[in-house]
């Protein structure tokens, strides 16, 4: 297996070294990139996996990816109530064909229709 590159603090390793999500990585974590193999126990970038699925779960682990990955979004803020302190909380899709501007927060589901346009499907609320 060619050799993988995790982040500083990651679980989610990057097969090529010029992945833009790596990049944003790097931003966010100082640089700091091993370079690993084997990659058990680790989980594939988004952009890089072999497979391109459809269906994604916005994470704290997965929300760069994301914003990498899909074209039309943004990262969506709000006021953190226990800090008082500016927060990202999940992806702003923006308006692209025919979907409508739609807000993802942590734990909702993004799908790519067959279409062209990103869905987001709200996670189940907690009881």
């Amino acid at each position: 297996m060619a050799a993988a590159y995790l982040p500083l603090g990651s679980t989610r390793y990057h097969l090529d070294a010029n992945c833009p999500a790596l990049d944003t990585a790097r931003l966010h974590n100082g640089g700091i990139v091993a370079e690993i193999t084997p990659t058990t126990g680790y989980t594939p970038c988004l952009l890089c996996v072999d497979t391109a699925p459809t269906e994604w779960t916005v994470t704290t682990e997965t929300i760069a990816e994301l914003w990498e990955l899909i074209g039309p979004a943004k990262y969506h803020t709000s006021i953190n109530p226990d800090t008082g302190r500016v927060a990202i909380d999940g992806l702003t899709l923006l308006e692209h064909g025919n979907a409508d501007r739609q807000f993802a927060r942590f734990g909702d589901t993004i799908r790519f229709d067959r279409n062209g346009c990103y869905r987001v499907r709200p996670a189940a609320p907690s009881t």
